[in-house]
């Protein structure tokens, strides 16, 4: 991620400094102070595997921790995408990478699975129960 961010090649950019150790995580600091402004992990992290192995667990047959996966990831970019618009030119990227980051990516990733197996339970249910016709 951090070569990537560090493409962006404005005058606003050249406040920011990008670190990339550890692998898999990025840190930006503005160029004059110690405390970092934002700071990512790649996605598909723990909250990847906890939701997984339930729906492992659960529906081993389905892919629906391929498509929690999928959901990560895209959402990972999207974060990555406003942590680049809030290095290069606005500081409202970095606003709604916070809100992305500790609020939906946070949120959604426990209760996705949750939502997909309440899904599974309702179109069990349906499948289940007799049609009466009049």
């Amino acid at each position: 991620m951090a070569p990537l961010l560090a493409e962006v090649d404005t005058p606003r950019a050249q406040q920011y400094v990008l670190s990339g150790a550890p692998a898999r995580a990025l840190e930006i600091r503005p160029a004059t102070g110690s405390n970092p402004v934002a700071d990512m992990a790649a996605p598909t992290g723990l909250l990847f595997v906890i939701g997984s192995v339930f729906l492992l667990a659960l529906y081993p047959t389905r892919l629906y921790w391929v498509y929690l996966g999928l959901y990560q990831w895209l959402l990972g970019g999207l974060m990555l995408g406003t942590l680049a618009i809030g290095i290069g030119w606005a500081d409202w990227g970095f606003t709604v990478f916070d809100l992305l980051e500790t609020d939906i990516y946070r949120g959604t990733s426990l209760g996705l699975p949750l939502l997909f197996a309440w899904l599974e339970s309702r179109s069990e249910n349906t499948k289940s129960e007799p049609s009466t016709s009049p």
